[in-house]
C-alpha cells in the first residue's frame, strides 16, 4: 500500500458557532457564495441556522461547531471542528488564528432537545 503525507498548505478559515451572526460573516466573506438556512421550531420558538456551502463534490450543509476552509483552488467546504482541531495549528504569531482557535476550543455545541431529556 503506497502511503502519503499532506503538503504544508497555508488555508483560510472561519469557525461556525451557531448564530445568524456567525453566518452573516461567513456568507460576507465566502462573497456570498456560501446560502444561510434558519429552520424556525414552532414548539418552543427556537430557530436553527445552518449554512449551505457548495463544495466541488456537491452542496453540503454546515451546523454549529463547523469550520469554513477556503480551499487551494477558492472553494469553499465545511470541516468538522474535531477534525480541524486534530489536522490543523494556527499560523505561529498570526492574532486572528489564534484568537479563533481559542474561540473553537472554548466554544461548545448548543444545547438541543434530546440533550435534556431524562434517561
Amino acid at each position: 500500500m503506497a502511503m502519503f503525507r499532506k503538503k504544508p498548505v497555508v488555508i483560510l478559515a472561519r469557525f461556525f458557532d451557531g448564530s445568524l451572526a456567525s453566518a452573516n460573516r461567513i456568507r460576507e466573506w465566502s462573497d456570498n457564495k456560501i446560502d444561510i438556512e434558519v429552520h424556525n421550531n414552532f414548539k418552543d420558538t427556537s430557530s436553527m441556522v445552518f449554512l449551505k456551502v457548495g463544495t466541488l463534490e456537491g452542496t453540503m450543509h454546515a451546523v454549529a461547531n463547523t469550520v469554513i476552509i477556503k480551499g487551494v483552488e477558492g472553494e469553499f467546504y465545511p470541516c468538522r471542528k474535531d477534525i480541524f482541531l486534530k489536522t490543523y495549528e494556527p499560523m505561529p504569531d498570526h492574532q486572528d488564528s489564534n484568537n479563533m482557535w481559542k474561540q473553537m476550543e472554548e466554544h461548545h455545541a448548543p444545547r438541543t432537545r434530546e440533550d435534556n431529556t431524562d434517561k
